[in-house]
């Protein structure tokens, strides 16, 4: 363990040192404390609040310093660690851990062969439609004069093939895509955040208690939370239910248009909260909501 964050500390104080760059300049620059800096160049963990913070902390010096955050990744496997953005926590809480990334990769592959079975629909779509052009081409180009079976309607009928047979268009309706996710975070306490739109990091840092910001995505969000517990998280207008049952971090957490109903409370009971009764706890995280509606109450 110590071997890995002295190896992380010595390549971020050498790019550091490199550039000319003062522990005060990348401080103002990064929003990160000189001690955490110091910390970080030292490969300490146990001076910052947690070892997700400190990876966390890592991450973002890094990028200021520009190198490649896929180099520390590279560092924690050589050292046994499994590579990613938060990988922290002993116990029960790996195991949550685990459970969020095995849900979340879940979720990518089910996205992914939903959105193959509806490309392949349209291409058979697309090929009868092809196909049936081309054999009502065929029977009116005939110059032989017989007679050729009407396609619009249906019934077996046969028409003169010098006569004008009026032909139905097959209408392949476009493809609309869902409307936008809308996502609005409100920080209870000091935590930090990250947040990505469709792959684009949005967020990278540490909010305060009170803080509220707003994204929207067309087609999903990552987060990655210090501290479960200490946000609150509204999609398109409705309050979603707790991340976690406990305090953990939560890490690379996906949210797109195939599984955001999962998010929502769960509504087993036919009783409709008020606005003042708070929003239950989702039993385990990641479990699909058998009913696959929205909660009537607003949040």
């Amino acid at each position: 363990m110590a071997n890995k964050y002295t190896k992380i500390g010595d390549l971020l104080a050498v790019a550091r040192k490199e550039q000319e760059k003062s522990i005060k300049e990348s401080s103002e620059a990064t929003k990160i404390m000189p001690k955490y800096i110091e910390a970080l160049e030292a490969g300490d963990p146990t001076q910052l609040p947690s070892i997700p913070y400190f990876q966390l902390f890592a991450r973002s010096y890094s990028q200021y310093l520009g190198i490649d955050p896929a180099i520390l990744e590279e560092i924690e496997a050589v050292n046994g660690e499994t590579a990613g953005i938060l990988a922290g926590g002993e116990g029960d809480e790996d195991d949550g851990e685990n459970e969020i990334d095995s849900s979340s990769s879940n979720q990518t592959k089910g996205f992914i062969k939903t959105l193959a079975y509806i490309i392949g629909i349209i291409v058979l779509i697309f090929a009868a439609f092809m196909v049936y052009n081309l054999i009502v081409k065929d029977k009116q180009a005939d110059p032989s004069g017989t007679e050729i079976e009407t396609a619009a309607s249906g019934t077996g009928a046969n028409i003169d093939s010098h006569d004008s047979a009026e032909i139905q268009d097959y209408i392949v309706t476009p493809y609309e895509p869902p409307e936008k996710l809308d996502l609005h975070l409100r920080a209870r306490q000091d935590v930090w955040v990250v947040v990505a739109s469709d792959g684009d990091t949005v967020m990278n840092r540490q909010l305060a208690a009170g803080e509220e910001r707003r994204w929207q995505a067309e087609y999903r969000f990552m987060l990655t939370i210090g501290i479960s517990t200490a946000v609150e998280l509204t999609l398109n207008g409705t309050r979603l239910a707790p991340l976690a049952e406990r305090a953990q971090t939560i890490a690379g957490l996906e949210i797109n248009q195939v599984n955001y109903r999962n998010f929502y409370p769960s509504t087993d009971t036919e009783e409709e909260p008020s606005p003042s009764r708070e929003i239950p706890v989702h039993p385990r995280f990641g479990t699909a909501d058998t009913t696959g509606e929205e909660t009537g109450d607003g949040h």
